[in-house]
């Protein structure tokens, strides 16, 4: 599981637990997020939005963690093999709704908290890494990000926690945040990237990556920004961007 930081007192570590669920899991408003590729090239949704060059940023917090791990298993096929495709990532056809480009080999769960969209998760081999997708109910990016930071369990109460940089969309197409805070045990400081998007049907989905605080920031952005560049919702129309 990712970040799961803790204190030193069964109090305070319940707390932080509570506010990672909420990260995790999903939170006041979160679910599911998708991503989509064409075999010419990176996609994009019509009129989706990601930071112009500005890299994603920090996730938000989601709905509170409280499904069954969803069974069922996307067809993925190589990127690397397909024409036109991203070496070192799959496009990930997910039975939550949706196209994406993630990257090849990590290993896909999904949680579907009550009444909230699925939260689906790509952890890396080695487990240092969380890629995580979800849905937004807010009615815009930035209300969204806001409401993920500072809530009652936002992640600004996590142990430790430091803004690294922010920035957002003129228009609000977009709204991220880049992070760290305290780990535990052996995963030791985060870094995180959360962003919040529009896509082509004017839905809000999140991307959110977590890893070891010392990973360099364009390796954590490389797999945010395919994410954003290929998320295609299923039914809605993709041009290449």
């Amino acid at each position: 599981m990712d970040d799961d930081p803790g204190h030193g007192g069964p109090g305070p570590r319940v707390a932080v637990a509570v506010v990672l669920a909420a990260l995790l899991g999903g939170g006041v408003g979160f679910g599911v997020w998708t991503l989509s590729r064409d075999d010419d090239g990176p996609t994009r949704a019509t009129s989706a939005s990601s930071s112009p060059s500005a890299p994603p940023s920090v996730p938000a917090a989601g709905p509170q963690d409280d499904g069954g791990t969803a069974s069922a298993t996307p067809k993925q096929s190589a990127a690397d093999s397909d024409p036109g495709g991203t070496p070192g990532y799959v496009r990930s056809d997910d039975p939550a709704g949706f196209t994406v480009e993630v990257p090849s080999g990590w290993k896909r769960t999904a949680k579907t908290p009550t009444d909230k969209p699925t939260v689906v998760t790509y952890d890396s081999p080695d487990g240092t890494r969380v890629l995580q997708l979800f849905l937004v109910s807010e009615g815009s990016p930035a209300e969204s990000m806001d409401l993920a930071e500072n809530e009652n369990y936002g992640f600004a109460r996590l142990p430790g926690y430091r803004a690294l940089d922010r920035s957002a969309a003129d228009d609000d197409s977009y709204s991220e945040v880049v992070y760290r805070f305290d780990g535990e045990g052996d995963l030791g400081p985060r870094q995180v990237i959360d962003h919040r998007f529009r896509t082509a049907d004017d839905k809000i989905y999140g991307v959110r990556l977590s890893a070891p605080e010392p990973t360099p920031l364009d390796e954590l952005r490389e797999p945010v920004t395919m994410v954003t560049t290929s998320l295609c919702p299923t039914g809605a129309t993709c041009v290449r961007g």
